[in-house]
């Protein structure tokens, strides 16, 4: 059966409901066989909704920063380096105005320059996995991002090859997937 297609109902029914398979809430267990069959053929664990922490967008850690929050999760996550600390090219961004210069992106030379996208991109899911999430599917692709960030500048975009312009604007969609919830982590939207 394709797991794509499972639909968790909740409310009075302890009862799951889809197309494709059926099954029973039993404790903290979810027991899923094919609809019209009597035996289990597959049981997993329920995840607490309240502790599962999902992915937000970079719009969302935008809006944050012009918010005067108790509970900041953007200032409680600074410092966040983007490339290696001392390199020439990095950024350790240490407050919200940074971070909000960052996520806006105009200071680099808007988003049709390669580097701020992924500067946002990567800025967004470092906010992300300090917050919570889950980093084993994107921990790589940050890595080589801050590779990439420390070797180059963003001001460095226009005398690059169209090739390594591509390699570049690759790796901000593919970091954007994580923010999105497209790649590991489900995104809150």
């Amino acid at each position: 059966f394709d797991f794509a297609d499972i639909e968790i109902v909740t409310g009075n029914s302890p009862t799951i409901h889809t197309s494709t398979i059926s099954g029973q809430v039993k404790g903290d267990e979810i027991l899923l066989r094919p609809k019209g069959s009597g035996s289990h053929v597959c049981t997993a664990n329920c995840v607490n909704h309240d502790e599962y922490v999902c992915v937000k967008q970079s719009y969302f850690w935008q809006d944050q920063v012009s918010l005067d929050l108790s509970d900041d999760k953007i200032a409680a996550s600074l410092p966040i380096s983007l490339g290696k600390r001392g390199a020439e090219s990095s950024m350790v961004l240490l407050d919200k105005s940074q971070v909000h210069t960052v996520l806006d992106g105009k200071a680099f030379g808007g988003f049709e320059n390669g580097f701020a996208a992924l500067y946002r991109e990567v800025l967004t899911a470092k906010l992300n996995i300090a917050n919570g999430t889950d980093p084993s599917s994107i921990d790589k692709q940050i890595g080589e991002s801050d590779l990439l960030i420390t070797r180059y500048s963003w001001k460095d975009w226009y005398r690059m090859s169209p090739l390594t312009q591509e390699i570049i604007f690759e790796r901000a969609r593919m970091i954007e997937a994580y923010n999105k919830g497209q790649l590991g982590v489900l995104s809150c939207d």
